[in-house]
C-alpha cells in the first residue's frame, strides 16, 4: 500500500497511537474487568454474568431484549448467559402476559444471594479504586466516561445506577 509523506506509518506514529486514549481506556478496561473477575471468582460467575445478574436484581421482570440493549450487546450472546444462570438456579424466566414473545427475568433466592455478594464484591473493588485515586478523581473519571458514552452513542446509563461515592 502506497503512502503519501504524511500518512507514512512509522516506528514514532505507531508508539504514539499505541499511547492513544482509546487504546489506553482498553488497557485499563481489560486490567479491571481481569480484576472483577479474580474478585468474584468464588462466586463461579463471570464478570458479564454479573451484569446481567445486576441489572434483573435492578429491575425484576426486564426482558432479555431489554438486558441487551443495556448492556449494548447482541441478543444471542445474553441468551447464551441467560441459558447459563437459569441452569445454575439463579434466574427464573417466564412469558409476558402482553407479548407472548417476551422473556422476562427475575432472580431467584440463590441469585438474590449472589447478588448481594457481587455488591460487597463491587463494593470493596470501588474502595480500592478510589483509595487510589481519591474522591475527585473518581467523580472527575465518572464524569469523563459519562460524557464519552453520550459521545460515542453507547447504552446511557440512568441515574438511579450511578454508584453513590465511597469513602468520602
Amino acid at each position: 500500500m502506497a503512502t503519501s509523506d504524511t500518512t507514512r506509518i512509522g516506528p514514532g506514529s505507531l508508539l504514539e497511537a499505541r499511547s492513544d486514549l482509546q487504546f489506553r481506556m482498553a488497557r485499563v478496561h481489560r486490567t479491571l474487568r481481569r480484576r472483577w473477575e479474580e474478585e468474584i471468582a468464588n462466586l463461579a460467575v463471570t464478570a458479564a454474568q454479573s451484569e446481567v445478574l445486576f441489572l434483573v436484581g435492578a429491575e425484576p421482570g426486564i426482558s432479555q431484549q431489554k438486558v441487551a440493549e443495556r448492556l449494548g450487546t447482541d441478543a444471542m450472546n445474553v441468551k447464551r448467559m441467560v441459558a447459563q444462570l437459569l441452569e445454575r438456579g439463579l434466574l427464573r424466566r417466564y412469558r409476558g402476559t402482553g407479548d407472548r414473545r417476551v422473556w422476562h427475568l427475575e432472580l431467584t433466592g440463590d441469585g438474590a444471594t449472589v447478588v448481594q455478594d457481587l455488591v460487597k464484591a463491587a463494593v470493596r473493588m470501588r474502595r480500592s479504586v478510589s483509595a487510589r485515586l481519591g474522591p475527585g478523581q473518581v467523580r472527575a473519571l465518572t464524569a469523563a466516561m459519562d460524557s464519552l458514552a453520550a459521545w460515542a452513542g453507547g447504552p446511557p446509563e440512568r441515574a438511579d445506577e450511578q454508584p453513590a461515592p465511597i469513602g468520602e
